[in-house]
């Protein structure tokens, strides 16, 4: 990248291009260096040569730019709809390639990554292959790498052993850093969204939508994410409307040490145990969460076995299960500075209406009347809120993903 924030690809030695296409000499000095990055560029409506050099002559195929990727370089993705074409298993996948970067929601015609609007320009990674679906969108074997800004959708693990785990994205033996990525309609087994073996991942900014673990049979779990013998951190993300018909309605641990901060928990169901989280885990840790509306006909919002929990600045209310937390064990749980519905507890714990704005409609920013208002500690606790905000607003930090705002 220039000084002027203008992304320079590699296309020959001495030789550069920016994003636009438009080639430079290559200059080096000693009080001037200047280091390349390779972009691989690419855009399903590009119609030039098609080489993936620049967005005029991008590749049509996300497959093609993996294809051609090494360590260090970046590819870039405009918005449309890509699907895999690299057989895995019994199916299809894009398999993603060590020390690679991947980035989504471009227009097609940035120079920087800055110059993304992921809310407007989606790129979608979709396994809706012809009449059926591909087992994973993403697979990831023994990578370390970079997934940002796109939408996977499609997946559905149907198959046996690993082609039953992690309908978006299968991880193993991995280091990924995801953001700015929606997941919505992936099945499987277990992990429907997302299935992650011994790997460790730092999520944000993403939305876990209408994913499911479509079995029945006890050990499949997990409506969106299953992280099983991993180290997973979650921030500034929401979990609604996933399913399991067994335990762990958005998510299922299972041996992982886990941390949620920021994060919206909602709409999730699961038959059994956990409506939001189920955990047999070494460590789970949730800092200024809300879960609001989950179910369980049989469990808890939350389900514990084994696990060392610490909550604090969290709002458990609402939800349509019998318990707000179950646990074979009360001391391994530590519970502060949080709104339980039905009390628990713990230093500065309250049981008191969160007054949401909007809940039916999930918005569940705090009203001017919130008692979670400055309720928190500012101890361990996030710089920002789910959306950005700064916290604390009033000096001390609010209980709940969201921080109340005064309207200028």
């Amino acid at each position: 990248m220039t000084a002027s924030g203008t992304v320079m690809a590699t296309i020959g030695a001495g030789v550069a291009s920016d994003a636009a296409g438009n080639t430079n000499a290559a200059s080096s000095s000693s009080d001037n260096v200047v280091m390349f990055t390779r972009v691989i560029f690419v855009n399903t409506n590009a119609q030039g040569i098609n080489d993936g050099s620049s967005w005029v002559d991008a590749f049509n195929s996300l497959q093609s730019a993996l294809d051609l990727s090494g360590s260090g370089d970046q590819i870039w993705v405009a918005s449309g709809t890509y699907y895999p074409s690299v057989e895995i298993g019994g199916t299809v996948s894009f398999p993603l390639k060590d020390g690679v970067s991947l980035y989504g929601d471009f227009d097609g015609t940035e120079a920087s990554l800055a110059g993304r609007d992921w809310q407007t320009n989606i790129t979608v990674l979709s396994g809706q292959i012809d009449i059926a679906n591909c087992y994973h969108v993403i697979y990831s074997s023994g990578v370390s790498g970079v997934l940002d800004g796109f939408s996977i959708t499609g997946g559905n693990a149907s198959g046996e052993d690993i082609d039953g785990l992690g309908g978006g994205i299968y991880c193993e033996n991995s280091t990924l850093v995801i953001g700015h990525c929606a997941f919505f309609g992936n099945a499987a087994l277990s992990g429907g969204a997302l299935y992650n073996y011994q790997s460790a991942l730092l999520v944000s900014d993403c939305i876990f939508s209408s994913n499911m673990s479509t079995s029945s049979i006890p050990l499949n779990c997990g409506g969106a994410v299953y992280n099983e013998i991993s180290d997973a951190i979650f921030t500034n993300c929401i979990f609604i409307s996933n399913f399991s018909g067994t335990e762990g309605g958005a998510v299922y641990d299972d041996a992982s040490d886990v941390v949620f901060t920021n994060c919206l928990f909602t709409g999730n169901s699961a038959y059994s145990a956990g409506a939001a989280i189920a955990t047999v885990s070494n460590a789970l840790v949730l800092t200024n969460c809300t879960f609001s509306n989950n179910m369980s006909e049989l469990g808890g919002t939350l389900n514990n076995s084994a696990t060392a929990i610490t909550i604090t600045n969290t709002i458990i209310w609402d939800n349509n299960t019998p318990y707000d937390i179950v646990t074979d064990d009360e001391n391994t749980i530590t519970v502060t500075y949080s709104d339980i519905e039905n009390g628990y507890d713990g230093e500065d714990n309250i049981s008191a209406d969160p007054l949401f704005v909007y809940p039916e409609f999930n918005n569940f920013n705090l009203t001017q009347s919130s008692p979670c208002i400055d309720s928190g500690t500012n101890v361990n606790a996030p710089l920002f809120d789910i959306v950005g905000q700064v916290r604390p607003y009033n000096g001390v930090t609010d209980i709940g993903a969201y921080e109340w705002q005064a309207l200028d």
